[in-house]
């Protein structure tokens, strides 16, 4: 099976706790409200494409680069 971890880990999980999911692989830690509020809107808007838009934003932080 090809593809990275993060995307293994994300789709294994159901629907609901993606972007639990996410946060936890990408930055160790929880999503604060307001973060899940905003991914939550991306995603219903935009729908796999959109969960990929919030894997590439937090990939992009200076948390990320920080947990690095």
């Amino acid at each position: 099976e090809s593809g990275s971890v993060v995307h293994r880990e994300v789709m294994g999980a159901n629907e609901s706790n993606r972007l639990t999911v996410v946060f936890l692989s990408i930055l160790g830690r929880m999503p604060t409200a307001e973060e899940r509020m905003v991914s939550y809107k991306e995603v219903r808007e935009f729908g796999p494409a959109g969960l990929g838009n919030v894997i590439w934003a937090l990939v992009n932080t200076r948390e990320f680069l920080y947990v690095q």
